[in-house]
């Protein structure tokens, strides 16, 4: 993984297409979305939250260990060609953490 210079955009969509404007970023790749609240000096008012989600540095770590293992096992998988949105669900951050340790301490 390499570092890209990146600007900080805010977008502001209707409601009934932010779903729809998501997966569409997202698909494309374009974009690293943060949470509102990590923004730091900033006071933003009158914004709806998506829920309790976790936070960039928890998907960050996961995603490093989870790519660590890979690593190690001489799995180096290749970039997805195209993401598939339509069945995405919530991740339990929680129990991926515990299935990763169950699996770093079977392999250790």
């Amino acid at each position: 993984m390499f570092t890209t210079e990146m600007i900080q955009l805010f977008a502001v969509v209707l409601g009934r297409d932010s779903q729809r404007v998501t997966e569409v970023l997202l698909r494309e790749g374009l974009m690293q979305f943060i949470n509102t609240s990590e923004i730091e000096g900033k006071k933003l008012e009158n914004l709806s939250t998506a829920g309790s989600q976790p936070s960039i540095k928890e998907i960050t770590d996961l995603r490093g260990r989870i790519e660590g293992l890979l690593y190690s096992s001489g799995i180096i998988p290749d970039a997805p060609k195209v993401a598939d949105l339509s069945s995405h669900v919530p991740v339990d951050t929680e129990s991926e953490k515990k299935f990763l340790d169950q699996i770093d301490g079977e392999r250790n």
